[in-house]
């Protein structure tokens, strides 16, 4: 058992030089939970806030598709979560591949969405639980490999995780919003 003391020793160790809390009008989207009120429900959920933030949150996921059609690359996922996905179904896209997708290698797995008469977009993400290897160069270097490219599109719904990509990689991360963005790898 810890006793108070040795967790005030421990609190003392850490030392946080700046805090920055970033909010919405609205409040703020929590992965996997979504969006949470800062000043009540009445508020966002009468006045639009959320309606605004939820749109916003879309129309960043559309932006990504429409780049990765134009530009003809895999997107990055952290798992195979179904928010770009759900944009993908409503546009008319399809899938034959099982939920899970297909895995190409230990840690990697795809999933292909199909419209007829439209492109193909892959999605490539991490095994369960293996999230945080996508902060591994050699991670996405398999992935760029295996997939015969040297551009990811990434949609990674913790911005903490993209913000700290452009920090690893700031000469091959391209941010386009708080979840999305690309990121560039030589192949070899």
């Amino acid at each position: 058992k810890i006793s108070k003391t040795e967790i005030g020793e421990v609190d003392s160790r850490i030392e946080i030089k700046s805090f920055k809390l970033v909010l919405f009008k609205g409040g703020f989207a929590v992965p996997f939970e979504g969006p949470r009120p800062i000043w009540g429900y009445y508020d966002v959920i009468f006045g639009g806030k959320w309606r605004k933030l939820i749109t916003y949150q879309n129309d960043e996921r559309d932006d990504m598709i429409a780049r990765t059609k134009r530009n003809n690359h895999p997107i990055l996922q952290l798992d195979f979560g179904v928010n770009m996905m759900i944009n993908l179904l409503r546009d008319g896209y399809t899938t034959k591949t099982k939920k899970g997708g297909i895995q190409i290698d230990s840690n990697i797995f795809t999933r292909k969405f199909f419209k007829p008469g439209a492109d193909t977009i892959t999605f490539v993400y991490p095994k369960t639980y293996y999230h945080l290897g996508i902060l591994d160069s050699n991670y996405i270097k398999t992935c760029c490999k295996l997939l015969n490219t040297d551009t990811l599109g990434m949609y990674i719904y913790a911005s903490s995780l993209l913000m700290e990509m452009k920090n690893l990689y700031p000469n091959q991360v391209v941010n386009y919003g708080p979840t999305t963005g690309i990121i560039t790898f030589k192949r070899n």
